[in-house]
């Protein structure tokens, strides 16, 4: 009975620990992909980045969020999680966008391969 009990538990911690990575690949896909298109529109750029203000404004919304989810987890419906994450994960991106201004997207490129590909391989 404890075998099965310690069996249950271990594939249960599995397919936890594997949602995790799925997420977390989500999320990365989103972070990279806002932050492309955030980095090759002058407009957004400069929308973003030219004032303190807005800058500063997207890293607090970042943390709300942040502080938002933990503290209300248990509440939260998944759809309305899932949404703050996402968002969460776009607002990230734009953040990280200055990136692609600083390093060749050759190098940025490598980087996300090598940690999406950490991350599909965590899966199995």
């Amino acid at each position: 009975m404890d075998s099965y009990i310690s069996e249950q538990i271990e594939v249960s911690q599995t397919l936890l620990i594997r949602k995790v990575y799925v997420w977390m690949c989500a999320a990365l896909l989103i972070t990279a992909g806002t932050a492309y298109k955030v980095s090759n529109s002058e407009e957004l750029l400069r929308i973003i980045f030219s004032s303190k203000m807005s800058f500063f404004g997207i890293i607090i919304a970042q943390f709300a969020i942040v502080w938002f989810l933990s503290s209300r987890i248990k509440t939260l419906s998944f759809s309305t999680a899932t949404i703050l994450f996402a968002l969460y994960s776009v607002l990230m991106g734009v953040t990280m966008s200055c990136i692609f201004l600083a390093y060749t997207q050759s190098s940025i490129t490598s980087t996300f391969l090598i940690t999406s590909g950490t991350f599909a391989v965590m899966l199995f």
